[in-house]
């Protein structure tokens, strides 16, 4: 099996020796189509991957996703909270001890985004909304230079607090202390969506759920980015060390929001 994460250029952490661990250089797009089209296509996407075999970093194996899901329903978030919880307020901590990731991870998205702005029929960059934010790195390092104004929502308030700090006079405009699966992002506001290496936090119904929603915040011609996570070869994969899932890649399964 073959584990990468979308757009940047090194591994985040290291592979386990059976395990080839890549990247993509970029993330997945999706751009806001008409309403007649949009619960279909994600339904789709999510029927099948509940479908798929995967395993964890404990070498369990299980037949389908669901499986996976009754096992852990019930303590996930708890024990996601807990381990953001120990790690430290900065840079080195969201990355999980690995800052010298942070200047490749940046020159990727910045060349995505200025291969973006200069693409037939592109968003517009006026607001953006960074999801799972953490300190405020992408948005201090990327997106407040491409952006007019930025949002920030992030779970951990004492991670956010450092954001708060970290990013006066940056053009952010409002910050917000909430997980995803409950976050009811204003309709028609943003022109892009910025989600990175936080679905891999997510339950697979939270995601669909949330992704539904950023579809009516949307502007038109909006656009979400997501970089996270990829499973390049076989089933989905579960490091229980930072309760994080690296999925299959979107973009084969038409989802669209």
């Amino acid at each position: 099996m073959a584990v990468g994460k979308a757009m940047s250029g090194i591994p985040m952490k290291r592979a386990r020796p059976a395990r080839r661990v890549s990247k993509a250089h970029e993330p997945g797009l999706m751009k806001k189509p008409s309403g007649a089209t949009r619960r279909t296509e994600v339904g789709r996407a999510d029927l099948k991957r509940k479908r798929e075999a995967g395993s964890d970093s404990t070498d369990r194996n299980y037949a389908d996703i669901s499986s996976f899901w009754c096992e852990v329903r019930d303590t996930w978030y708890t024990k996601v909270s807990k381990h953001w919880n120990s790690e430290e307020a900065s840079i080195r901590g969201v990355l999980g001890g690995l800052p010298e990731t942070h200047g490749p991870d940046v020159r990727e998205s910045s060349r995505f985004l200025k291969h973006l702005k200069k693409s037939t029929g592109p968003p517009g960059f006026t607001a953006v909304l960074d999801c799972g934010a953490g300190v405020g790195r992408v948005t201090r390092g990327l997106l407040s230079k491409f952006f007019k104004e930025v949002d920030l929502v992030e779970p951990n308030k004492r991670l956010l607090d450092t954001a708060r700090r970290e990013l006066k006079g940056l053009g952010v405009a409002r910050f917000f202390c909430s997980s995803l699966q409950r976050f009811k992002p204003a309709a028609n506001r943003y022109d892009v969506i910025w989600i990175q290496w936080v679905f891999l936090h997510l339950k697979d119904d939270d995601i669909v759920e949330f992704l539904r929603r950023c579809g009516k915040c949307l502007k038109s011609g909006g656009m979400i980015c997501i970089k996270d996570n990829v499973v390049l070869k076989g089933g989905w994969y579960v490091d229980r060390s930072d309760l994080s899932i690296a999925r299959a890649d979107l973009s084969p399964h038409g989802l669209s929001v």
